[in-house]
C-alpha cells in the first residue's frame, strides 16, 4: 500500500492547478487515502504491531486473558485459543467481579 501511495505522490505534477490553492494538496489526499485503507486492512484482523504479537504470546504464556478493542489482536487471540474480552465490556465485568467477590467498586 504504502509503495502504491508513494509512487502516486512522485507521479504528481507540483504545478498543477490547484495545487497551492488550497490547504489539502494532492499529496495530502494520496496520504489520506493511504491511511484509509491502512485503517481498513487492521480492521480485518491484522496485527499491526510487534507489540501486538508480544502481548499474544504473553497471554500464552501465561495462561492470561487478552482485553481489547483491536480486531487483529482478537482475531488472532481466537486462533491461539486464547481468551479474550472487548475492551467496552470490561469495566462492568470488573465490577460485575468485584461486586460477586465482595471486593469494592469505585466511582
Amino acid at each position: 500500500m504504502s509503495e502504491e501511495a508513494l509512487r502516486e505522490v512522485e507521479q504528481l505534477d507540483p504545478d498543477a492547478p490547484g495545487a497551492d490553492e488550497s490547504y489539502r494538496t494532492e499529496a495530502d489526499r494520496v496520504l489520506s487515502r493511504l491511511r484509509d485503507k491502512y485503517r481498513q486492512a487492521l480492521r480485518q484482523g491484522v496485527l499491526d504491531s510487534r507489540e501486538d504479537f508480544d502481548l499474544l504470546i504473553l497471554a500464552r504464556e501465561l495462561d492470561a486473558g487478552v482485553v481489547t478493542e483491536d480486531r487483529g489482536i482478537v482475531s488472532w487471540a481466537d486462533e491461539f485459543g486464547l481468551r479474550y474480552v472487548r475492551g467496552g465490556r470490561f469495566p462492568t465485568l470488573l465490577e460485575e467481579y468485584l461486586r460477586a467477590t465482595g471486593g469494592t467498586v469505585d466511582g
